[in-house]
């Protein structure tokens, strides 16, 4: 189960294991239009790629921040969501 939580992030609850938070990241919002399509569709195809959950869920958030924090629709590249993901541990 994955339960958005808007600035906190994701919570995310696999069948035999613990709820784990995938943490939002801080950015200033410019534009919001279609950030949740960019959300979950980076969150499948980080499954589709054989990314763990939580993994998924994390490249999900990096992808929607970098997303937002521009005025017009762009995509989110793999290689600056990386960036990001390595900068926040």
């Amino acid at each position: 189960v994955v339960i958005r939580t808007g600035a906190a992030g994701w919570l995310v609850a696999l069948r035999n294991g613990p709820a784990t938070v995938a943490a939002a990241f801080t950015t200033a919002a410019v534009n919001t239009n279609g950030a949740g399509d960019t959300h979950i569709g980076a969150f499948i195809g980080r499954l589709a790629q054989g990314a763990a959950p939580v993994e998924a869920a994390r490249y999900a958030n990096a992808a929607a921040a970098l997303w937002v924090s521009r005025h017009v629709g762009v995509t989110a590249p793999d290689a600056e969501v990386r960036a990001l993901l390595a900068d926040h541990g």
